[in-house]
């Protein structure tokens, strides 16, 4: 059976608090267990994003998690992003650098 890793890429402290929690209920509604393993990996703030987050994916998770199947999920605030003309991040090429790099599955 192939082992599989959820990295969860958050903005900052009060995310990895959240998805700290809701992975907990989680647990605690399934007798303990996921399907998966799951990693939180805070890049602080979305200033350079794309290469915070390739960065922690290969220092941080392909070493830890060799032979994992990787689903990457992008968590942020959508309110900088929906009414910004000139949204801080590209999330389309920040998916573009993660599909090309090989990250597995992207869920953004």
């Amino acid at each position: 059976m192939t082992k599989k890793l959820a990295v969860l890429l958050v903005e900052g402290d009060t995310e990895i608090a959240f998805y700290t929690r809701l992975i907990h209920e989680l647990r605690s509604q399934n007798h303990g267990e996921l399907s998966c393993r799951i990693k939180l990996l805070n890049t602080y703030g979305i200033g350079g994003f794309c290469e915070k987050a390739s960065r922690k994916i290969n220092v941080e998770v392909k070493p830890q998690f060799p032979n994992y199947k990787i689903t990457t999920f992008f968590c942020y605030d959508t309110d900088s992003f929906e009414y910004s003309k000139r949204p801080p991040v590209n999330w389309k090429e920040v998916e573009k650098v993660f599909k090309d790099d090989a990250y597995a599955n992207i869920v953004a």
